[in-house]
């Protein structure tokens, strides 16, 4: 899964660390996590690259909670994660969010 869930011990939420790798988003140089949680802010939450070519970042969100979300670079290719729990159909060009219950 590109993404791990650890649930905090004294609030109602989790840590959730989104994480995949540069060759599953095309090589992008950079990218950037948006979903319902920013509300689609563009350009989003950075990602940063490691040395191992994997771009990841940690948020914290509600417990029983379901988010959508989608990477994009700053090309303005928007690309889905491999590994979601499921797709939900985005009311945009066709295509799929990514969605992830807390």
């Amino acid at each position: 899964m590109s993404y791990t869930k650890k649930a905090v011990k004294t609030r109602e939420t989790s840590k959730v660390r989104f994480a995949i790798s540069s060759l599953q988003v095309d090589d992008s140089k950079d990218l950037f996590l948006v979903g319902s949680f920013n509300n689609w802010d563009d350009p989003g939450m950075a990602m940063k690259k490691g040395k191992n070519g994997i771009f990841s970042c940690e948020l914290e969100l509600n417990n029983g909670e379901k988010y959508l979300f989608r990477y994009r670079n700053s090309e303005g290719v928007w690309f889905n994660d491999p590994d979601a729990e499921a797709y939900e159909p985005c009311p945009y060009a066709g295509a799929s969010n990514c969605v992830l219950w807390v």
